[in-house]
């Protein structure tokens, strides 16, 4: 049983990681003053442009740092989960995501280490991603464009008379690997500003995840050191890809 629960904790830790990068593929990008006459588009045409404007903003990205919230449905849980933390990214291979509350939880991916801290357990799971780390990136979404995402996903621009100047897009996988680990993603974009302010994601199992960016910076410096991580003393050190048993840090 405690097999299974660390099994779905991890599980859980990597989608909701996959939802939050997602969504800052989408921040703001307010420098280019960018006003297409948006009503004598068609529906493809519009899907393009949001596509086109967000490849723009992700090639120009080279840190990102932000608040988050996060709400959880799961099928497992009686009711919501809430989590708030920060989040920073520095291209090509580096990822922080801090879980502050309910319960503090870390994800760290420096270069060749992929790290997952439960401080309340005592435990941190390791995984050496050597060479995997543009996989890794691009599964997150960090280096993906428009073409790579139509590619990808069936999009379509969804109705939306209750909020001027917000396009809904609606994503659904065309390929049945990624249908394993997504059943639908909508995505609320400003067209004012170009970035998401909201993003909602189904799993094939009927879980739900909504998530919120606030005070995001795009480009600002990030001290490396926020992504260099030592497993405290007396923690255990699970490496799930490796047979070994786990080995307490001293």
């Amino acid at each position: 049983m405690k097999r299974n629960h660390q099994k779905s904790r991890r599980r859980t830790s990597l989608l909701t990681l996959t939802l939050f990068i997602s969504l800052a593929c989408f921040v703001e990008a307010r420098a280019e003053e960018f006003k297409p006459d948006l009503p004598r588009l068609s529906s493809q045409q519009t899907i393009d442009l949001i596509l086109s404007q967000v490849a723009k903003v992700q090639k120009a990205a080279q840190t990102v740092s932000a608040e988050f919230i996060l709400e959880k449905e799961m099928s497992l849980l009686a009711s919501p989960v809430r989590a708030e933390g920060v989040l920073y990214i520095t291209k090509p291979d580096k990822i922080y995501w801090g879980v502050k509350e309910p319960i503090a939880s870390t994800l760290i991916v420096n270069g060749n280490t992929l790290w997952m801290h439960y401080p309340s357990l005592r435990q941190v799971d390791k995984v050496d991603i050597s060479g995997k780390q543009k996989m890794v990136m691009r599964y997150v979404g960090m280096n993906e464009e428009g073409a790579v995402i139509k590619e990808n996903y069936r999009i379509r621009l969804l109705d939306n008379p209750e909020e001027k100047g917000i396009f809904v897009l609606e994503l659904l996988p065309k390929n049945a690997r990624m249908s394993k680990r997504i059943a639908k993603i909508k995505a609320w974009v400003d067209s004012q500003t170009w970035f998401l302010s909201r993003l909602d994601l189904w799993e094939p199992n009927g879980d739900y995840s909504s998530v919120k960016l606030r005070g995001v910076k795009l480009n600002a410096p990030i001290q490396d050191s926020i992504y260099q991580f030592k497993p405290p003393p007396g923690t255990v050190v699970n490496e799930p890809l490796k047979s070994a048993p786990p080995r307490p840090e001293r």
